[in-house]
């Protein structure tokens, strides 16, 4: 159950568009591909980015769209996912492997919220979290 459930928690968060996105700094931004999304993620850091999204792939980064070339690179996530009455079915966090060196000063949490219908038992469930990452370029 448990790994079911993470499974479609990591296909959810995808199409979130917290994890996937191809960009680049000097690129254009791909609001116009298909399926591009649009989210806005409001930050500690009393940022609120909205990035636009495609792809299906874990930890890419997601385009800011300000003109600029940004782009946030996910390092951590934390996922709780609820029921209607309320109650806790899954709880964890999925880090990016590797060494994190030299990050620390620059790390901002952002948070999302997200309801959905499963599609296997029609139980609406409301998925809340944080998400870990920089900004880049780095400044």
């Amino acid at each position: 159950m448990h790994s079911t459930l993470f499974t479609r928690l990591s296909v959810l968060v995808t199409a979130l568009g917290l994890l996937a996105v191809l960009a680049s700094p000097a690129s254009a931004a791909p609001t116009n591909a298909k399926p591009a999304e649009l989210i806005e993620l409001p930050c500690a850091n009393g940022a609120v980015y909205t990035i636009a999204t495609i792809g299906n792939g874990a930890f890419t980064p997601g385009h800011i769209l300000d003109a600029e070339g940004r782009i946030l690179i996910p390092v951590t996530f934390h996922f709780v996912v609820t029921n209607e009455s309320g109650d806790v079915l899954f709880d964890d966090t999925a880090a990016k492997p590797g060494q994190m060196s030299g990050l620390s000063g620059d790390l901002i949490e952002c948070t999302f919220t997200e309801t959905e219908t499963d599609p296997e038992t029609g139980e609406t469930v409301t998925i809340t979290g944080t998400v870990t990452l920089f900004v880049t370029p780095r400044g």
